[in-house]
């Protein structure tokens, strides 16, 4: 399966939230190695997704300059997981 991540919202200060994303996604590559997670962000999130390249053939970066654009990219994956709970776009 192909999850869209939506990291528009991580920052190094995100708290308890981005400490959940951290882990979440350091550890499924583990546990779910099938899976192919596709990491929508922008420039803010690059020092962390380039920390998760331990795993390359599972990660994939898709590098945008809006949320919005994330409609264009629909192909991309099968599910889109909002992890910081802003549910665009809709």
């Amino acid at each position: 399966m192909k999850i869209g991540v939506n990291l528009f919202f991580w920052h190094p200060h995100c708290g308890g939230v981005g400490n959940y994303v951290a882990t979440l996604l350091r550890e499924w590559p583990h546990l779910f190695p099938e899976d192919q997670l596709v990491l929508a962000r922008t420039d803010g999130a690059a020092a962390f997704v380039n920390a998760l390249r331990a795993a390359p053939n599972v990660y994939r970066d898709l590098r945008l300059e809006s949320l919005e654009q994330i409609v264009d990219h629909l192909d991309a994956f099968d599910v889109w997981f909002n992890p910081f709970g802003h549910y665009s776009p809709r």
